[in-house]
Order: C-alpha cells, then sequence, then structure tokens
C-alpha cells in the first residue's frame, strides 16, 4: 500500500488515525513530498509495522515523534528539512549527504536502525519535560495549598 499526498499546501499535519494503514497488510510507503506546511507526524506512526518507506522531503517536520523508532529498521526516511539534519547529526548520526555544497538542499535518506541515537535524545528530552512538568506543577499545588492556610486565606482556622 502506498500513500502519495504530493505538493499540497492546505496539509499540516497527518490525522493519528494513520494506523488504520496497519489494518491493509503488506508493505507501507508513505509519501508527502511538497507539503511545505507539514510541521509534524502523529506518534501513531510508530506502530505502522510494515512502513518501508518515508518521504517528507519539503516539509518541515522537526523533530521526528520518538514512535518512529519503534517502525521496522530497515525502514528509509527521506528528506531535505535542514533543522532535521542537524539534529540527526547532534545525535552522532553519520548521514550521506552532498558535502561539495554547504548549501546544498540535496535530500538525504537514512534508515530507522541508524536513527537510534537520534530517537534516544528525543525521548530523554521527552522524559526530562514531563518531569519538569510534575515537579513544577507539585511546587504549584504547594504553593496553592500553602495560599488557602496561611492567615487571612480561605481555610485559615484559628
Amino acid at each position: 500500500f502506498h500513500l502519495s499526498i504530493l505538493d499540497c499546501d492546505l496539509l499540516t499535519a497527518i490525522p493519528p488515525t494513520i494506523y488504520h494503514l496497519k489494518e491493509k497488510g503488506g508493505q507501507i510507503g508513505i509519501s508527502l513530498d511538497g507539503c511545505r506546511n507539514m510541521r509534524r507526524l502523529p506518534a501513531e506512526i510508530g506502530v505502522l509495522e510494515n512502513l518501508r518507506y518515508l518521504d517528507i522531503v519539503g516539509c518541515q517536520i522537526s523533530p521526528l515523534p520518538w514512535t518512529l523508532g519503534r517502525a521496522p529498521p530497515e525502514c528509509k526516511i527521506k528528506s531535505r528539512d535542514s533543522s532535521l539534519l542537524e539534529a540527526i547529526k547532534r545525535a552522532g548520526v553519520e548521514v550521506d549527504e552532498d558535502d561539495t555544497n554547504p548549501n546544498s538542499t540535496r535530500p538525504f535518506q537514512v534508515k530507522v536502525k541508524d536513527l537510534e541515537p537520534y530517537f534516544r535524545n528525543i525521548r530523554g528530552r521527552f522524559a526530562f519535560g514531563v518531569l519538569k512538568f510534575q515537579i513544577i506543577s507539585r511546587r504549584a499545588k504547594g504553593e496553592a495549598v500553602d495560599r488557602l492556610y496561611r492567615p487571612g486565606g480561605r481555610k485559615f482556622h484559628e
């Protein structure tokens, strides 16, 4: 099965129901070439066990969802996004690209199995964000309780 949406500037995101493609069976290829306003992929894309190809050339998707790391190791991801390329390189992943022109917009291709350090980095930042949110939430709850029970607060009793 191949889903191909080309040069659609109205498309900004794929719905989470994309996981229904796995019911089709067989190999799955997704091409979103030229969808310039596409900003994110749903986390559910990681459940597509038969995903073999994801073409996001011309999209502005960065970061990739960490769940994409669950896709088959041989799944190929093709992109041209320079910020995504830089994030992948910062994670220590070697990418074959055109080094002769530093301003090259030549597409690069990488397999999911080679992106493990990148996805590890994304998962780590996600987990840190959740932990930070929990700490801030607990602190805010504690401050709210303090305000209620301090002299002058609504629940203050002498």
